[in-house]
C-alpha cells in the first residue's frame, strides 16, 4: 500500500471527521485543499478541475465530497480523493508526470518493466516540492513588493511601473 500523505501532513484544513466520504475510510486520501496548497492553485479552481475530471470518468463528485471548517469558522465544502482518483487528478497538473506514467503503464502491459511500488509517493513528493517552489517564488515577489513600499523613491518607480497612480 502506497503511503500517500492524508491532509494532516499539509497545512490546509482537515475535514471534518464525520464529512470525510465512506470512499476515502481507513484509506490514505488527500483532499483538494492540499492540492490547490501543493500546486499554488486557488482552492475553488481546484475545485472545478476535481468536479471535471470526476465527470468525465463518469463519477459523482459527491461521493468525495468533504466539509472543512473555515478561517472564519464557516462550513465549506472540499473533496477528499484516495489514491488513484488523487494521482488522476493531480497528473493533470504536471504534463511531465502525466506522460511517464502512460510511458509506465504500456512497459507495464509489455511486460517490459516492474510495478514501482512507490510511484505515487515520488508524484506526491514532486508535487510537495512543486508546490514549495511557488511558495518560495511567491515569498520572494512579496518581499520585493515590500522593499518597494518602504523607499519612497522605490515605491514611486513600482507603483509607475505596476500602472498604479
Amino acid at each position: 500500500m502506497n503511503n500517500l500523505p492524508t491532509t494532516t501532513t499539509s497545512k490546509a484544513p482537515a475535514p471534518l471527521p464525520g464529512t470525510i466520504p465512506a470512499i476515502c475510510h481507513g484509506v490514505p486520501f488527500m483532499t483538494s485543499l492540499a492540492i490547490a496548497e501543493m500546486t499554488g492553485k486557488r482552492h475553488d479552481n481546484v475545485k472545478r478541475d476535481v468536479e471535471r475530471e470526476l465527470t468525465s470518468l463518469g463519477e459523482d463528485a459527491l461521493k468525495f465530497e468533504a466539509v472543512y471548517l473555515a478561517g472564519n469558522g464557516e462550513r465549506r465544502p472540499c473533496y477528499a480523493l484516495p489514491g488513484e482518483y488523487l494521482l488522476f487528478i493531480a497528473s493533470a497538473y504536471d504534463a511531465k508526470l502525466r506522460m511517464q506514467i502512460i510511458r509506465h503503464w504500456s512497459a507495464l502491459n509489455n511486460g517490459t518493466a516492474a510495478p514501482a511500488p512507490d510511484a505515487a509517493n515520488v508524484f506526491v513528493q514532486r508535487l510537495i516540492s512543486g508546490g514549495i517552489e511557488g511558495r518560495r517564488e511567491q515569498l520572494r515577489k512579496d518581499e520585493t513588493i515590500a522593499r518597494a513600499f518602504r523607499e519612497p523613491n522605490t515605491r514611486r518607480a513600482y507603483l509607475a511601473f505596476a500602472g498604479k497612480p
